[in-house]
């Protein structure tokens, strides 16, 4: 496939967390490809199990997604992640995943890497906002001194109370730190919300309270998950196909919308191809063209 103009002008690239589930082979290059084939834009490569991939397996996907308009992609450092814990031991081996997974998604051409921050561990809760910042900011600057500037580390809303990674947090997290932002899972919030968060007034008013606590260019810069997804008493249980879930896709992407988001969306449904094209469809045909209700606040 030749370079393609399709991704031109778009405020929301659509695509998936992995390969899509319809690829002949479930690699990060089949994924890219069966991507394009889609008619998605973008994919983020998982590293949640570990970052195993090769660097000619990295090569690889550079030169497929190039092949396939400079499709952009970010990847996910893997879970096994914990900036807060009381042993300096496994904080370190913590900042190293993150950092394997930055070095290597950069070869594949990925500019953001996803990571969720740590558990508070019966630790209180401002010790454990301290350590986590002072580990991202080391991060920065580590993958500023290796050429990495242009990656984007994404802390992501959790989906557990017992998880850091409340809004509140993030947004303090990144505050004042350069070119770490958010990732928003949107699915994430509706479970640690235990359902609460499932409106389009509650979308719009998560997105308005980042622009205020990190500026209005945050908003042009999203990157969001977003799946059916259960919760139980304590949060986020399981992904499910958004057909199975109450979550309210719909009210997320008229959020984006309105407040003239622009960045990408990530479906990790276990249908994530179908999801993906859902939301996709929802967006080209149900809001472009349909008036902005309010500007993201200054």
């Amino acid at each position: 496939m030749t370079k393609s103009t399709a991704r031109a002008g778009a405020a929301i690239l659509f695509g998936t967390a992995g390969p899509p589930e319809t690829a002949d082979k479930l690699t990060t290059a089949g994924g890219v490809r069966e991507v394009a084939r889609l008619g998605l834009d973008t994919m983020e490569v998982e590293y949640v199990k570990g970052v195993k991939m090769g660097v000619e397996s990295a090569f690889e996907v550079d030169s497929v997604r190039r092949d396939h308009g400079d499709m952009p992609l970010s990847a996910h450092a893997p879970y096994y992640i914990n900036l807060a814990s009381p042993e300096p031991e496994k904080r370190a081996a913590s900042i190293k995943r993150i950092m394997d997974a930055a070095h290597m998604g950069a070869l594949c051409g990925a500019d953001q890497v996803v990571f969720h921050p740590g558990f508070y561990t019966n630790q209180d809760p401002a010790k454990v906002q301290v350590l986590i910042r002072e580990a991202v900011r080391g991060i920065r600057e580590t993958l500023d001194a290796h050429g990495l500037a242009h990656v984007i580390l994404r802390p992501e809303l959790t989906g557990k109370a017992a998880q850091f990674g409340s809004p509140d947090e993030l947004f303090a997290l990144c505050r004042g730190l350069p070119r770490v932002l958010p990732c928003l899972d949107f699915s994430h919030q509706y479970t640690r919300t235990l359902g609460r968060a499932n409106s389009y007034d509650e979308f719009a008013r998560l997105l308005e309270r980042m622009a205020a606590a990190l500026g209005p260019d945050s908003l042009a810069q999203i990157h969001g998950h977003l799946s059916g997804i259960e919760y139980g008493e304590h949060g986020e249980r399981r992904h499910l196909n958004m057909s199975e879930s109450g979550m309210d896709f719909k009210a997320v992407l008229k959020a984006l919308h309105n407040l003239g988001c622009r960045g990408r969306v990530i479906c990790e449904s276990p249908d994530r191809g179908r999801d993906a094209r859902m939301f996709k469809s929802f967006w080209k045909h149900q809001l472009r063209g349909a008036g902005e209700i309010h500007k993201p606040v200054a």
